[in-house]
C-alpha cells in the first residue's frame, strides 16, 4: 500500500512529486489499499486515469492552458471537488470522493493518511469498458432503445440543471457569435498546414447568417429557460452501459464557459458524433426521444446550427493536437463535416453553373449537390437521354449535328428549366449544369427563379487555357466521362460566349477552378451566403 520512488527519500520529501513519480506510484498495484492484480493507465492531454481493482482514480496534470488552470495543488484540488459535485448530477453512484495522495517523511507516496497531501484524485467506481457507447457502436451492439433511454435521461437532467442568469449570458446572439469567432480564429491558426481555408470560410459565413436571421429564436430560447449548466462533453466515449444502466460521466468541470449552453447544443454534440461515425438512425432516435421527453419542438430549428458548431470545435481540437500527426486527417474530416452542416440552403435556391467545356463546372456542381442535397440537372445527361444514348456513351459522328444542333440545345435547356420549376415548386433547391454560353439562357433561368420566389446565383467557372485544354485531352481518354467536349468545341464555345446581362451583381459568383472541387464548392457556397446576407 506504500510505494517508494527510486530516488533519495530526503530530497523527495522536501519537494512536490513530479507527474512521472505520481504515475510511477499509481501504476503499482501495491499502491492501493485493496486487491488490484494490475493497473491500467488512460492518458488524456489534461489528466491521468488509473483503473485499479473495482475503482478508478483520476489525477489532473499540472497544466495552465489558458482555458483551464491546474498549475497549483490547490487549483487541482478545487478542480477535483468541482468534478465530483458536477458529475454527481448524472452519475452519483459512480463518483465517490476526492482523495488526497500523501507523501510520508520517507518520500513514499500513499493513499493512507501519512505525512502531507501532495496531490488529489477523484475516486470513482470502475465502469464496464466493454459497455462504452463508442465500443458498442463499433461492435454493432448500440441500439435505438439505448439512445431513446439516453434521450429521456438527458431531458430529465436538463430540467433539473441550473438556469441562473450568468448561464443565460452565454446564449445571447452576440455571445454566440463571439464563441464561434473565437473557435474559428483558433482553427485558422492551422491553415493551410493542417486544413484548407474553404470549409472554414463556409462555416464562418453560415454562422453569421444564421445568428442574424434567427436572433429572435435565440432570444426565445432564453425566455423558455432552455439555457442550462449542462454536461458540456456529451459524446460516445463519455457514455456507458454499466450493469444494464446508461451512465453519463466525465462532464467539463474546468471552465463553465464550455458547460453553460442551450440544451440544443448539448444534444447536437452527440448527434454530430453519431453522424460522423455513420450512425444517422441512432442520432435520429436520440434527438427524437429528447425532444419528446423535454417537450422542446423548437430544438429542431437549431440542430444543424449547433451540429456545425460541435464539428467545428472537434476540428479545432484535432488541429491543436495534430502537429503533423495523422490527427490532421481527423481535423479535415471534422472541418468538412462542419461545412456539410453549414451548406444546405435555408430556402429554395436555383444555381446555374456556367462555363465553356473543360472549365470544371460539373465537378463543382456535383460537390455542391453532395453538400447541399440540391438536385443536379446536367445538360450532357439530359441531351444524351433525350436522343436515346447512355450518359457515358460517345455520340457517333453522323449523329453529332442532330444531337448538338441549335434546335436540340433549345429543347435541352427547356427541359432543364422545366425540371427546375417542378423542384423549386416543391420547395427544393436545384443546380443546373450547362455551358450557358448565351445570355438568353442565363436570363431565362434568372427569371424562373424570380417567378418561383427562389434565390438565384450564376456561378461562372473558368480556367487558364492551357490547363483547360490539358483537362479536355485527358477527359477524352476517360470511358466514364459524360462530356463530349473536344478542343474544337472549346474554341467554338469560347467564341460563342456572350457577356452577362440582366442579372444583378449580387447574384454572380466567379470562380477559377484550380482547387479540388469539394473545396471550390465550399467557397461558392460561402460566397453565396455572404452575397445574400449583404
Amino acid at each position: 500500500m506504500i510505494h517508494k520512488p527510486d530516488t533519495k527519500a530526503s530530497s523527495v520529501a522536501a519537494s512536490m512529486p513530479t507527474a512521472l513519480q505520481i504515475e510511477e506510484a499509481m501504476t503499482n498495484p501495491a499502491f492501493y489499499p485493496f486487491p488490484a492484480d494490475k493497473v491500467e493507465v488512460h492518458r488524456t492531454h489534461i489528466s491521468l486515469v488509473f483503473l485499479a481493482g473495482d475503482f478508478a482514480f483520476k489525477v489532473k496534470k499540472p497544466l495552465d492552458l489558458g482555458f483551464l488552470d491546474f498549475s497549483t495543488l490547490e487549483k487541482r484540488k478545487k478542480a477535483c471537488e468541482d468534478e465530483l459535485i458536477l458529475n454527481r448530477r448524472l452519475a452519483p453512484e459512480i463518483y465517490l470522493a476526492v482523495v488526497p495522495i500523501f507523501m510520508d517523511g520517507q518520500g513514499a507516496l500513499t493513499l493512507s493518511p501519512s505525512g502531507r497531501p501532495v496531490e488529489y484524485a477523484v475516486k470513482m467506481k470502475r465502469l464496464n469498458q466493454c459497455g462504452m457507447f463508442d465500443v458498442l457502436l463499433e461492435q454493432g451492439k448500440l441500439d435505438e432503445k439505448a439512445m431513446e433511454e439516453l434521450g429521456g435521461i438527458m431531458a430529465n437532467f436538463h430540467a433539473r440543471a441550473d438556469a441562473r442568469p450568468s448561464v443565460n449570458a452565454y446564449a445571447f446572439p452576440e455571445a454566440i457569435l463571439n464563441m464561434w469567432a473565437e473557435d474559428l480564429a483558433q482553427v485558422r491558426e492551422h491553415i493551410p498546414r493542417v486544413i484548407p481555408p474553404e470549409p472554414m470560410d463556409l462555416v464562418e459565413a453560415f454562422s453569421k447568417s444564421f445568428v442574424q436571421n434567427n436572433a429572435a429564436l435565440l432570444l426565445e430560447r432564453i425566455r423558455e429557460n432552455r439555457i442550462r449548466d449542462c454536461h458540456g462533453d456529451l459524446h460516445l466515449q463519455n457514455i456507458c452501459l454499466n450493469k444494464g444502466k446508461v451512465v453519463v460521466f466525465d462532464c467539463i468541470e474546468f471552465n463553465e464557459k464550455f458547460r453553460c449552453m442551450d440544451v440544443a447544443s448539448e444534444i447536437a454534440f452527440l448527434a454530430m458524433d453519431l453522424e460522423c461515425r455513420g450512425a444517422t438512425a441512432l442520432a435520429r432516435a436520440f434527438t427524437a426521444s429528447y425532444i419528446e421527453h423535454a417537450q422542446d419542438p423548437n430544438l429542431k430549428k437549431l440542430l444543424h446550427f449547433y451540429k456545425c458548431y460541435r464539428a467545428l470545435v472537434r476540428a479545432k481540437i484535432m488541429c491543436i493536437r495534430a502537429n503533423g500527426e495523422p490527427l490532421g486527417d481527423m481535423a479535415n474530416q471534422y472541418a468538412m463535416l462542419a461545412a456539410r452542416y453549414a451548406a444546405p440552403f435555408p430556402r429554395p435556391t436555383l444555381i446555374c453553373m456556367a462555363g465553356i467545356t473543360g472549365s470544371g463546372k460539373s465537378g463543382v456542381a456535383q460537390e455542391m449537390a453532395n453538400l447541399t442535397g440540391a438536385a443536379v440537372f446536367a445538360s450532357d445527361v439530359i441531351r444524351k437521354t433525350m436522343f436515346g444514348f447512355e450518359p457515358t456513351e460517345k455520340i457517333p459522328e453522323p449523329a453529332v449535328k442532330e444531337v448538338y444542333g441549335q434546335g436540340a440545345s433549345q429543347k435541352v435547356y427547356q427541359s432543364m428549366l422545366d425540371r427546375a420549376r417542378e423542384n423549386l415548386g416543391e420547395g427544393k433547391s436545384v443546380i443546373l449544369d450547362a455551358t450557358f454560353t448565351l445570355s438568353q439562357g442565363r436570363k431565362a433561368a434568372y427569371d424562373l427563379a424570380r417567378e418561383c420566389g427562389a434565390n438565384f446565383f450564376l456561378v461562372v467557372c473558368s480556367l487558364p487555357e492551357d490547363i483547360a485544354k490539358e483537362r479536355i485531352s485527358g477527359r477524352a481518354k476517360d470511358a466514364q466521362s459524360v462530356s463530349d467536349g473536344t478542343l474544337a468545341v472549346y474554341k467554338a464555345q469560347k467564341k460563342e460566349w456572350q457577356p452577362i446581362e440582366g442579372i444583378p451583381e449580387s447574384g454572380i459568383i466567379e470562380v477559377e477552378t484550380l482547387r479540388p472541387p469539394c473545396l471550390l464548392a465550399c467557397r461558392v457556397l460561402a460566397e453565396a451566403i455572404s452575397l445574400k446576407a449583404g
